[in-house]
């Protein structure tokens, strides 16, 4: 029930983004790339995403200790 109701304040958030943006003209852009429908959340999604990654697979590894260190 209560992934049922996230992912509909997702889609619902990301309608009024579009919706905000392309009917009101809130705010412009500086690059073409600016007016895309929903760019701001598409780029901090794959920002996030990334930093994720980077995290999980180079700083991880570099950080982490062997399991018998503390031994």
């Amino acid at each position: 029930m209560l992934k049922r109701g996230f992912g509909a304040g997702v889609v619902i958030v990301a309608l009024l983004e579009v919706l905000v943006v392309n009917v009101l003209h809130l705010g412009h852009g500086y690059f073409w790339f600016d007016g895309l429908p929903a760019f701001g959340s598409l780029y901090g999604f794959l920002s996030s995403v990334i930093i994720i990654v980077v995290a999980k697979f180079i700083l991880y590894p570099l950080v982490s200790r062997k399991e018998e260190h503390y031994d």
